[in-house]
């Protein structure tokens, strides 16, 4: 299924045996909405009441008449992972490390900054009983880990960025004076 003519190239998942799905958010109606916005629909389809089209929101548990404080982004991720993913992860949350380790320094840092926040959010105002919650736990230490890493090697590669900054106007102060 093609979205817009771009296809999955389109959104930098070429190659990519993926699942594309798009969530959106609504203040009039007081409820998320997810659509599926690439294949596989089979794998979907009796889960997620895929017997309607494709321009119709999918019919997820976590999205149905949600009460006070359900609803929340993290339990529509994790019923997506589960449904898309067989059998279902004993984590939805779980974290490929290698992606931020092979990402460039800045982005390591940034991406690694943001998904903390995020798991952070759902270990905070997330259900505590959710049989995911202590291995969220778990993945949070070890990005944190990553994330401090990181942001000693940024510190440091501005800190020697610094200096080279300083010698330059050192010297430039040097030769002018040298000059006159």
């Amino acid at each position: 299924m093609v979205m817009d003519g771009r296809g999955m190239e389109g959104y930098g998942l070429s190659g990519w045996d993926c699942t594309l799905f798009l969530l959106a958010g609504y203040a009039k109606y007081r409820r998320p909405y997810v659509w599926l916005r690439s294949h596989p629909r089979q794998q979907l389809r009796s889960t997620a009441g895929l017997s309607t089209p494709s321009d119709c929101p999918l019919k997820l548990v976590s999205t149905q008449d949600p009460p006070q404080g359900a609803g929340l982004i993290w339990e529509i991720i994790a019923e997506l992972v589960n449904l898309c993913t067989h059998p279902p992860p004993p984590n939805p949350f779980s974290l490929d490390l290698r992606h931020f380790e092979c990402l460039p320094l800045t982005e390591r840092f940034l991406a690694s900054g943001a998904t903390i926040s995020f798991l952070q959010k759902l270990l905070i105002d997330g259900d505590r009983e959710k049989p995911y919650y202590s291995k969220v736990v778990e993945e949070l230490w070890t990005l944190t880990r990553l994330h401090v890493r990181a942001l000693l090697e940024v510190q440091k590669l501005k800190l020697r960025e610094r200096e080279e900054e300083e010698q330059r106007e050192r010297e430039d102060d040097s030769s002018l004076s040298s000059n006159e």
